[in-house]
């Protein structure tokens, strides 16, 4: 024990994440089976695409390139930590490593640190190197500056709502901008060059057309600070070229989505375009076959699984207002004004490459008597999804549904009774209708629908009910720590991450958001306000969303590769195809998800019943 400790590598670790909340005799451990070597200075360590590591490599004197291509990405320098993104997955490594000068690394086996990597901290640090990995190697340069006011290379030009769009256009010409930001008194608003094309040259509009008259609005307005991949999810989900930057009291600059991206990261955006002017739904399900070529590009962009997410549901909502546009166009105006809701994971905006429908649909007070025809509008729009790639919710949640197609206060009362019952299935249909997000439609339901989340936090049963219902989610690891896996259809020893892991931290933070008030729909958001709140300790919410974000990642991975060799993608893994710190990190999520059932399960009796 003295001789392992003179060696200086425990206490060098020590001081070094992610070791640095190991215990001595953990430390010592580790140094007792790791390997020195020495590399002279532009001599390769791990070859690109070569042999998978064998070994996670700390660097101990001297620095280390991270190469792609030939072609220096990153500078590692003492005691940091390469090589395990290899040693995770079992795969050959992305990046190869070259010794910058002369370098002493040490060299510890994968099975030996498994302990680092599985603590709160450790999952972190591993969330954090693989994302900084993906940026350095997959992102091309102005994507890899990160925050929005560092990629904008054009001033705002502002005008007036009661300007000519004669002198608009003369202005975007002199300023040689594609779109000015117009402003007045309902907020900021956008026109682009092709609004003038569109908007008053194909309308046959003259010279002297008000410029507010051809406005989108409202846009959304991105701080100076924000990432360059929350940017892009701005502009997918608006459907705008163009993303005004906001500064101190006026504006930076306005972004364009040639100065965000280029390649690959297009293809979403290119791809909402066409979904937008699909005119018929055989040229809609065409657009929508390029879906899953264009998440695969995201992912080997580096783009964070939750960001692909986001990027999916707005997808999602684009093909239904186009299925919707298109069945209108058959069907007629409707009789009264109405809303469509998007349900579930297209609601908190957290799809992956697998995903079905679920949405309901609400009219207004008299629409019952019209029911028929919004009962064929949803079917059409059912259909077309289905087409489209996207199947139809197997337990029926559609508004195709009678039971998910209603008048707007009949609805609300359901819920409410619904939050009332001490009936599972109940809780489970509230639940799920809590879960909602406006898509599309001219009925003012907004008001409404929050009255009915209040409620619904207001009422302690319930709320009971729901974290009652979180902590019964079964996590699939034993009481050793071992992964659990079992036989699933044509399936061996596999694990649903989904159901096992995802789906559990879903329900977690759709109690925690009911009894903090908050009423954010997307799960690490909800997670995030509850902390605020002081609902669940920081470090807790930290943890938690950190192995939500890692299961996210490895679900995402999983379903791309099953795509690209052919198969329809899914979220049973095999823990045995997974490197071994792949599935000490996979064990490590699911056992921070338990941790924090565990302690919620704590909380319920005294904060409701006592």
């Amino acid at each position: 024990m003295e001789e392992i400790e003179a060696t200086g590598i425990p206490g060098f670790l020590a001081g070094h994440p992610p070791f640095s909340n190991l215990s001595r005799p953990e430390l010592r451990d580790i140094a007792s089976s790791s390997l020195i070597e020495f590399f002279p200075a532009g001599d390769p360590i791990l070859v690109e695409k070569g042999e998978p590591a064998h070994h996670v490599y700390v660097i101990r004197r001297g620095a280390v390139e991270l190469t792609s291509g030939g072609a220096t990405v990153d500078l590692l320098g003492e005691g940091e930590v390469f090589g395990h993104p290899s040693v995770l997955s079992g795969r050959p490594p992305l990046l190869g490593a070259r010794a910058h000068e002369d370098t002493i690394c040490l060299l510890l086996p994968a099975e030996e640190v498994a302990a680092a990597f599985g603590t709160r901290s450790g999952l972190g640090f591993l969330v954090e190197s693989l994302r900084r990995r993906g940026e350095v190697m997959r992102s091309p340069p102005l994507f890899r500056a990160m925050t929005a006011a560092s990629l904008v290379r054009r001033p705002v030009v502002e005008v007036g709502e009661d300007d000519p769009v004669g002198v608009v256009a003369r202005k975007m010409t002199e300023s040689q901008v594609t779109g000015v930001l117009v402003a007045g008194d309902t907020g900021p608003g956008i026109v682009t060059d092709a609004d003038l094309r569109e908007r008053v040259l194909g309308a046959g509009l003259g010279h002297e057309t008000p410029v507010g008259a051809i406005t989108t609005r409202p846009v959304r307005v991105a701080a100076p600070q924000t990432l360059a991949e929350v940017a892009l999810v701005e502009m997918l989900d608006q459907g705008l070229s163009h993303l005004p930057i906001s500064g101190g009291h006026g504006y930076v600059g306005m972004l364009e989505l040639g100065d965000l991206v280029g390649g690959g990261l297009l293809g979403p955006f290119s791809l909402r375009l066409s979904i937008d002017s699909a005119s018929s739904s055989d040229e809609l399900v065409s657009h929508a076959a390029g879906i899953p070529s264009a998440i695969a590009s995201l992912s080997d962009f580096g783009v964070a699984a939750r960001r692909v997410g986001m990027m999916v549901a707005s997808l999602t909502d684009a093909l239904t207002r186009a299925a919707i546009r298109l069945a209108t166009a058959d069907l007629g105006e409707p009789p009264y004004p109405w809303v469509w809701l998007a349900l579930g994971s297209q609601a908190r905006q957290e799809q992956g490459m697998l995903t079905d429908q679920d949405h309901a649909l609400l009219y207004a007070p008299g629409g019952a008597e019209e029911d028929g025809w919004y009962a064929k509008l949803a079917g059409r729009v059912v259909t077309t999804l289905e087409a489209c790639g996207i199947p139809r919710c197997p337990n029926g949640v559609m508004a195709s549904e009678s039971g998910w197609r209603a008048e707007l206060g009949e609805w609300v009362e359901q819920v409410a009774a619904s939050t009332r019952a001490h009936d599972h299935k109940a809780t489970l249909f509230a639940g799920i209708a809590l879960d909602h997000r406006i898509v599309i439609g001219d009925l003012d339901a907004a008001g409404s629908l929050e009255e009915m989340r209040k409620a619904a936090v207001a009422d302690s049963r319930f709320v009971v009910r729901t974290g009652e219902l979180a902590v019964a989610q079964q996590i699939p690891i034993g009481f050793f720590g071992k992964l659990v896996v079992r036989e699933l259809g044509d399936h061996q020893r596999v694990l649903d991450i989904k159901a096992g892991g995802l789906h559990p931290v879903v329900e977690l933070a759709r109690y925690l958001a009911l009894v903090a008030d908050v009423p954010a729909l997307a799960t690490t958001a909800r997670i995030e306000g509850a902390a605020d709140a002081g609902v669940i300790d920081a470090e807790d919410g930290e943890g938690v969303n950190e192995a939500f974000d890692l299961l996210l990642g490895m679900r995402l991975q999983h379903q791309v590769d099953n795509w690209r060799i052919g198969s329809t993608p899914d979220n049973l893994i095999d823990p045995e195809t997974l490197g071994p710190l792949s599935r000490a990190q996979l064990r490590d999520a699911f056992g921070i998800v338990r941790e924090v059932q565990r302690e919620v399960a704590r909380q319920i009796e005294p904060r409701f019943r006592g």
